[in-house]
């Protein structure tokens, strides 16, 4: 299957990667407005590079890979009538391609941090498709990136987008925070690390509700109130409070 891909981003660049290794596929060419940006996937894969949609190729699947607010205007410009055309957003339906016969979503729900080469072993795909035939085009090419394909409904994809925001960026921002504590009195940040890693092992082991712990649970007001004071601003009091309150809430 000839496969082209819009946008020269991190899922970008990791999705020319990974489908430039498969066996049976070609990765077409990739289209940017930034030829710079799409250097390393040039270089590594020798796929076309090209800068104009009146330029693209005859290709089976185009996988726009762009941000959220940019997939209407992509989805427009393109013409290929008989083409499946795909995008990789996690929040955004396929309502945003309407104007294509052929449609789908091959979503990698993941963080890529940079455009080097990542493992693929590991990243889940939620894939849709207006079309039964379709849907199982997408889903047999996610499942040789990683072996971990799953069809899902729009609401399901972005229900799956709404938790992994949770799990992942407000967590991660968790994190910084608790290390920016440490900062400030030039604390070793290795003393975390082991609750840090019971607490990634309760998670992985689905145990994260039972294994609950800490002074919002136990209701230790004098704790709580004792940590406020150790706060240094009123933005880092408040999410103290917010997510003691919820925790609180929630077991009660």
């Amino acid at each position: 299957m000839k496969i082209g891909i819009i946008g020269t981003g991190k899922v970008a660049h990791q999705l020319a990667f990974a489908i430039h290794k498969l066996n049976g596929h070609e990765l077409s060419f990739v289209l940017g407005r930034n030829k710079n940006k799409a250097k390393n996937i040039i270089e590594t894969t020798t796929c076309t590079y090209i800068e104009s949609y009146n330029d693209i190729p005859s290709t089976h699947l185009i996988i726009i890979a762009v941000n959220d607010d940019s997939i209407i205007d992509v989805s427009s410009q393109l013409k290929e009538s008989n083409t499946l055309i795909a995008h990789t957003s996690g929040i955004k339906d396929q309502s945003v391609l309407k104007e294509h016969k052929r449609r789908g979503i091959i979503y990698p729900l993941y963080s890529f941090f940079d455009t080097k080469k990542a493992s693929f072993d590991e990243v889940p795909f939620l894939i849709e498709s207006n079309s039964l035939e379709d849907c199982e085009i997408l889903f047999s090419l996610a499942y040789e990136l990683s072996g971990k394909a799953y069809k899902i409904s729009a609401e399901e994809k972005k229900d799956l987008h709404l938790a992994a925001v949770f799990a992942n960026n407000f967590a991660n921002h968790l994190m910084t925070r608790a290390f920016d504590i440490l900062d400030v009195k030039s604390l070793n940040k290795e003393i975390l690390l082991p609750i840090i890693k019971q607490s990634c092992a309760n998670w992985i082991e689905g145990k994260a509700k039972e294994n609950q712990s800490g002074p919002a649970l136990r209701n230790d007001k004098r704790t709580m109130h004792k940590h406020l004071e150790k706060l240094n601003t009123e933005e880092e009091k408040a999410i103290y409070k917010i997510i003691s309150e919820s925790i609180s809430t929630y077991y009660s």
